[in-house]
């Protein structure tokens, strides 16, 4: 069973984060260092993030990216807030799983 997402719903997942509380800098940063995957294993379509050359499931383990992911970009981005570095990391943990 495939879970399909409308357009509306998906906008409506990323309407949350708004230009005041994300970063579109970082965000690039994130796409080009940390890409995704999908694979279909027994039928079923899955989303891994590549951390350091080791894939990540995205569903169900969005808290342990975001806080995974936090320790390695908080260094490159000092000048931005903690709650900022957050908000843009689990956006772009949204996008992905909304091109699902």
């Amino acid at each position: 069973m495939k879970l399909v997402i409308e357009q509306d719903e998906k906008d409506d997942i990323l309407s949350k984060y708004n230009k005041d509380n994300t970063d579109n800098d970082l965000l690039s940063h994130l796409r080009r260092r940390y890409p995704f995957t999908s694979e279909k294993i027994n039928d079923k379509d899955y989303v891994f993030l590549n951390i350091d050359d080791k894939n990540y499931f995205v569903e169900s383990n969005k808290k342990h990216l975001v806080n995974k992911l936090y320790i390695y970009v908080s260094e490159s981005f000092p000048n931005l807030s903690e709650g900022v570095i957050r908000r843009t990391i689990k956006k772009y943990i949204d996008m992905i799983l909304n091109t699902k």
